[in-house]
């Protein structure tokens, strides 16, 4: 995973500080793709398919999103908390990407089924449901991928390179999620409504594996190799 370690000499203490491959940053940029993709799929389609297919009004339709995303600042200090004090032998945070994958791909393609529903309310208690389980699974994946930035390297460079990978990769995410799900659906009408579903079950697929492209493309190793300091008098660099 690393092409190289540097080994700081700082009075005399050593601290090494590691060089993350380009495999390693792909593989952390990689993940990026699921969240960019269901985000931007959500805000430019779930209330066009909530009005337009499922048939409620904008006022229910909006009703049904703000309870499903009032849970967001619930959750998100309570992922954080879980996160930070986890300890396995896979690292603190990428569990999460391997565990959390899945619920945070099924949650998203409940929320393109229309039901066989007919009533008001029902429709949106399910749809207010469904977006707070959406949202709970997506909380339980990607407060841990952010957190993952400095779990990879203690190197303010390196962690810039991995943030400059995870941007390209939300770039790239956000264009396919404005076009490809339009070309699925054709157009939103009540008819349409197993077109929209087969859009949420592909676009499921397509948010889970980034996530485990990243659990295994990746290795936590701050506090492995040392712990840094901010200057060194002088730098050993050893290449593998």
């Amino acid at each position: 995973m690393l092409d190289s370690v540097i080994i700081d000499i700082w009075f005399g203490e050593e601290i090494i500080t590691e060089r993350l491959s380009r495999r390693s940053k792909l593989a952390y940029g990689i993940g990026d793709i699921g969240f960019s993709l269901s985000s931007t799929i959500l805000g430019a389609y779930f209330a066009i398919f909530l009005t337009d297919v499922v048939g409620l009004s904008p006022g229910s339709a909006a009703v049904a999103i703000l309870i499903g995303r009032s849970w967001d600042w619930i959750n998100d200090p309570i992922m954080g908390h879980i996160s930070d004090r986890t300890r396995t032998r896979w690292g603190r945070r990428r569990p999460f990407l391997l565990f959390g994958a899945l619920p945070f791909a099924i949650s998203f393609a409940l929320l393109w089924w229309r039901p066989p529903l007919e009533n008001r309310f029902a429709l949106i208690a399910y749809y207010s449901f469904a977006y707070l389980l959406y949202d709970a699974s997506a909380t339980f994946a990607y407060m841990p991928y952010f957190a993952l930035t400095p779990e990879l390297t203690e190197s303010y460079d390196e962690r810039t390179a991995l943030t400059s990978y995870r941007m390209f990769f939300s770039i790239l995410g956000s264009l396919v999620a404005f076009t490809i799900p339009i070309l699925i659906i054709g157009k939103f009408a009540p008819e349409r409504a197993g077109a929209v579903l087969l859009m949420g079950i592909i676009f499921a697929v397509a948010i889970a594996i980034p996530l485990w492209v990243t659990f295994l493309g990746t290795r936590e190793t701050v506090g492995i190799y040392g712990t840094g300091t901010p200057r060194a008098a002088a730098v050993l660099e050893i290449s593998f």
